[in-house]
């Protein structure tokens, strides 16, 4: 099974640049794909 760290979905913040606008929304998403990978262990 491949794991892959993209995910779809709209965010109500941020624009064409959403990662250098709200650098939040994408630590979060990044930390969440490692999450699922770590419990996938």
């Amino acid at each position: 099974m491949a794991v892959t760290p993209f995910r779809t979905g709209m965010v109500d913040r941020g624009a064409h640049v959403a990662a250098r606008e709200e650098p939040d929304l994408l630590v979060g998403d990044v930390r969440a794909f490692f999450r699922r990978l770590r419990e996938k262990g």
